[in-house]
């Protein structure tokens, strides 16, 4: 039986993060941030993690690499785990999720279903959906922002659907009701809009 609620060593050395909600998932097409050039191009996903994950093991690795880069006791200014109150404005969902992790990549990652089948349909893939995050840990040096330590996306295993979350696009189904259509008045016409 699979626990979904604690951190992972997986057999390629990387962290497989506890089950939450895709936040944010660019994993199709790379992404530059606004101002940046297409260089900087990366794919990635935010995860949002429920009350009572076990995330002692990602945080050994993090801990691990600044040591490995910096020294016992080195201080970091910024880590990967935030704080989802201090992110989204949907109060409500960052009650239920209060954590929230992100990780980014400059390669795609591989993105596979439940069952271990390859995922190669992008509408699968949206906020509020289900997954499991395989990670690895890094550290950086930043003239402006300091040190810190970041999340590297490797790969991405979908789970359940949900609801989506972020004000993503409404359903057409929930938009519309079924209507018959027939030769009669269409509506309003140019001609009536615009006057003479």
């Amino acid at each position: 039986m699979v626990d979904f609620n604690t951190c992972v060593e997986t057999k390629a050395g990387t962290l497989l993060l506890p089950k939450g909600r895709l936040s944010y998932p660019n994993l199709f097409v790379a992404r530059a941030m606004k101002g940046e050039p297409a260089e900087k191009a990366m794919y990635g996903a935010t995860i949002l993690l429920p009350p009572g994950v076990d995330l002692k093991l990602a945080v050994a690795v993090v801990d691990k690499v600044v040591t490995e880069k910096w020294g016992a006791g080195a201080k970091v200014k910024k880590k990967p785990f935030l704080k989802s109150a201090e992110k989204m404005e949907d109060e409500e969902l960052a009650k239920a999720f209060p954590i929230m992790i992100r990780s980014s990549s400059k390669q795609r990652p591989g993105i596979i279903f439940a069952n271990c089948d390859p995922c190669t349909d992008e509408e699968e893939v949206y906020p509020g959906r289900w997954a499991r995050l395989s990670v690895r840990a890094y550290c950086w040096d930043h003239p402006a922002n300091g040190r810190g330590v970041s999340f590297g996306l490797s790969n991405v295993q979908l789970l359940e659907h949900d609801e989506r979350i972020g004000g993503g696009r409404a359903k057409a189904e929930d938009e519309f009701s079924p209507v018959e259509v027939a030769g009669g008045d269409a509506g309003a016409t140019a001609d009536s809009i615009f006057g003479d």
